[in-house]
């Protein structure tokens, strides 16, 4: 089985799965923002004296996915954790760097790569990935595969060709899109995909089996959502779990979005909180149980997810 995290960290993503591989736990680290002073990626590794991670992923160079990141491979290097693979979905070239989106960005980017460089000196295996890559497998736990799914080539091409144009650039467009299956049924991990990314995985999708628990991209923005989407991946009479990654801020989730995941009749679940649909628990985070829990108001309850080799989720 895997076990899939989807911490609060306010206003960006950070996911952390677990699994394990005979008497030792693995993990993969997709996206490890900072949240008022602290690092929940962090606090779950060390909670779990963890001394290897099989994966840390970089899903697209916006800062409210990679804030924490450096920190994290910092205390890594120092523990002596090994990093099998770094793998993210940019560039490291001038044209690339001054076209992100911020200042700090920019700054943190550089200081990130740099470590990244280091770490890749002492056998710490790094790469860009793309739907488009030889081989766009992450070799994972055995009865489970998983799949990159986006992003395309054309997209860090036209990342880079608006970055010649003097046009603002959307790192959104680089966002990693990850198929997780087991059995007929698979887990959807979106970052901040665009809607013309969804709507160009449909018909791979529809060949994959039933979704049992997708990240609805964005952190719940209307602009990169698509009811349409999220209907043609829904099961009727079959539980099914939406996550956003959120924290209240800059109208994230947006209403619309919320209302259409309940009308679809998705088990939806925030990390910022929601006001309960009708006969319905609220959903909110319990930083104080836990660093890694979705929890829907079962007090004094821990809420993970489990993704079982026989396909069935789990909300533990």
């Amino acid at each position: 089985m895997i076990d899939f995290h989807f911490l609060d960290v306010g206003a960006g993503d950070s996911i952390f799965l677990t699994w394990d591989d005979g008497e030792q736990k693995k993990c993969l680290v997709l996206d490890c923002k900072k949240q008022a002073g602290t690092n929940p990626v962090l606090d779950a590794v060390k909670n779990l004296e963890l001394t290897e991670i099989e994966y840390v992923i970089l899903s697209h160079p916006h800062y409210d996915h990679f804030s924490g990141m450096l920190e994290l491979l910092q205390y890594c290097q120092t523990s002596s954790i090994s990093i099998s693979y770094f793998l993210h979905t940019s560039k490291v070239k001038k044209e690339f760097i001054t076209s992100l989106d911020s200042t700090l960005s920019k700054q943190e980017y550089v200081k990130l790569f740099k470590k990244v460089k280091e770490l890749a000196a002492s056998g710490m295996k790094t790469a860009a990935i793309s739907q488009d890559s030889p081989s766009p497998y992450l070799p994972i736990k055995d009865g489970f595969s998983c799949t990159i799914l986006a992003p395309f080539e054309t997209q860090t091409n036209e990342f880079m060709l608006r970055s010649h144009d003097d046009k603002k650039p959307n790192e959104n467009i680089l966002s990693t899109v990850l198929c997780i299956e087991a059995s007929g049924n698979f887990v959807l991990l979106t970052a901040d995909a665009e809607v013309k990314v969804l709507m160009k995985l449909q018909k791979k999708l529809s060949k994959k089996g039933n979704l049992v628990l997708g990240q609805v991209p964005h952190h719940g923005s209307e602009e990169n959502h698509s009811k349409t989407f999220w209907l043609n991946r829904r099961k009727q009479n079959s539980q099914q779990f939406a996550v956003i990654s959120a924290g209240g801020r800059y109208g994230h989730p947006g209403d619309d979005v919320v209302k259409d995941f309940q009308d679809l009749g998705y088990e939806l679940r925030a990390t910022c909180g929601l006001a309960p649909p009708t006969n319905a628990p609220s959903t909110r985070i319990s930083r104080a149980l836990s660093a890694f829990s979705v929890t829907t108001g079962v007090q004094n309850g821990n809420h993970g997810f489990t993704f079982q080799q026989n396909g069935t989720l789990v909300e533990v």
